[in-house]
């Protein structure tokens, strides 16, 4: 139960640093905020030296395998951070659905 307090936390957390970096970077596309949000993820795991398997007892071969999956985790919490807050504004706001408008393709 506390490994997933923490993924959510830690989720929200990188999922704040994103969105306080892509205020005062340009303008980024959605998959330039994914990779954001992986690397920040990445870099969560190494910094709180946290890896879900090792919390777990689950063997890794490679302890650093285990942290950068952690990350990745960490930034798949954010990315739901990211819907869900999108959906409670929306949601308080009385429109039934978000509507993001579509870049044309070609």
């Amino acid at each position: 139960m506390y490994a997933f307090a923490i993924l959510l936390f830690g989720g929200l957390a990188v999922w704040l640093v994103g969105k306080l970096l892509a205020q005062h970077g340009p303008d980024m596309a959605r998959t330039s905020s994914l990779v954001l949000m992986a690397g920040l993820g990445v870099g969560y795991a190494y910094l709180v030296d946290y890896s879900l398997f090792a919390g777990w007892h689950a063997a890794v071969r490679n302890p650093t395998i285990g942290h950068i999956v952690t990350g990745f985790i960490v930034a798949g919490m954010a990315m739901l951070w990211d819907e869900a807050i999108d959906f409670v504004r929306a949601y308080g706001s009385g429109h039934s659905e978000v509507k993001k408008p579509l870049r044309r393709a070609a």
